[in-house]
């Protein structure tokens, strides 16, 4: 056994351990793709799946696109603002009611939507090019099975309702909320 070897089995994870291990590491390999994406092509890959979702779906509504890509509407909105600012996403008003918004590309959104090989989809449609698609489905089933442990243990750590609950308590205002808890605001915090 080598010397660099033997320092490196001192380090051995226990599963869990060195699962997350692994995770983080692809953690840190998007966000770093993400960064060479912004300055390659001027969006990050979070922007870019926006865009590739808007494409694939033209007219597809904000409350819409939040549930495709799994995030807050509240941020899919800072996201589609930060599009609009740059030019490659529209909002339209739907016709009858002026409240509903609806997203398309711009024509310059059209040109970013297209596969690129120097993005993270294109990195990932070449791993799932060399793996067999019932390890893809296997590993998807698992990221869902993750996803739904972190949302449970979630909802039980700040007493939240799982989705679709029946809500029997609104919330107490901020301000209620601290006389509840023997919490005073004084008048200089604002």
């Amino acid at each position: 056994m080598t010397a660099v070897a033997a320092r490196e089995r001192k380090f051995a994870l226990d599963p869990v351990l060195a699962f997350l291990s692994e995770w983080w590491a692809l953690n840190h390999a998007i966000e770093r793709a993400s960064k060479r994406m912004q300055v390659r092509i001027g969006v990050t890959a979070q922007q870019r799946m926006f865009v590739r979702v808007i494409g694939a779906f033209p007219g597809i509504m904000p409350g819409q696109l939040a549930r495709v890509v799994h995030l807050d509407p509240g941020t899919v909105s800072t996201a589609i603002g930060r599009l609009e600012r740059v030019g490659l996403v529209a909002r339209r008003r739907e016709r009858g009611d002026g409240r509903a918004v609806s997203l398309e590309l711009t024509a310059r959104g059209r040109a970013l939507d297209a596969p690129d090989p120097l993005t993270i989809e294109g990195a990932l449609a070449r791993a799932l090019k060399h793996t067999p698609s019932t390890q893809a489905e296997s590993v998807r089933t698992f990221i869902a099975r993750f996803i739904h442990e972190l949302e449970a243990e979630c909802r039980s750590l700040v007493g939240e309702r799982p989705a679709g609950a029946v809500k029997r308590r609104t919330a107490l205002a901020p301000r209620r909320l601290a006389r509840r808890n023997g919490l005073r605001r004084s008048r200089s915090s604002g």
